[in-house]
């Protein structure tokens, strides 16, 4: 009888950095966040400081999380996880939850009449956008294997 050496295949977080971000899944999501960024800097830019500051304040962290985001995955693709990536990722993901809780309640102690609807909506649509991406997205960004 001959004995079978079992082979171990370890992943690294590069190398699933790698899979998530070169997805089709993935792709969609990086592009769909470039557009998001465009989308909330317009609308920060379009709507008063003197309107809902608040709601204004948590979509130039939705811009920023996003912009971030989508420069971590570059670095992460062309260095790996050096620089302290991994570290200011889990402190981005950590504000970024504080960030849609403080959206949910401004969003549901707010209305349109009050704020302007495009700022306030887009705020709805960045919520939706979050939950969407971070709960039901991931499963479709790895592969198989």
């Amino acid at each position: 009888m001959v004995e079978e050496e079992e082979t171990k295949l370890t992943l690294t977080m590069t190398m699933v950095a790698k899979d998530i971000n070169t997805s089709p899944m993935g792709v969609t999501v990086n592009i769909l966040e470039v557009l998001a960024v465009g989308l909330f800097s317009y609308v920060i830019l379009e709507t008063e400081s003197t309107d809902c500051g608040a709601l204004r304040a948590v979509l130039m962290f939705y811009a920023f999380f996003y912009a971030y985001d989508l420069a971590s995955s570059l670095i992460v693709l062309a260095f790996g996880y050096k620089f302290g990536i991994h570290y200011i990722s889990t402190l981005m993901s950590v504000i970024g939850i504080l960030n849609l809780v403080t959206a949910i309640a401004l969003c549901l102690a707010n209305s349109p009449d009050s704020c302007g609807s495009l700022l306030y909506f887009t705020v709805v649509g960045a919520i939706c956008f979050k939950v969407t991406v971070d709960c039901c997205v991931p499963t479709l960004m790895l592969s198989p294997e």
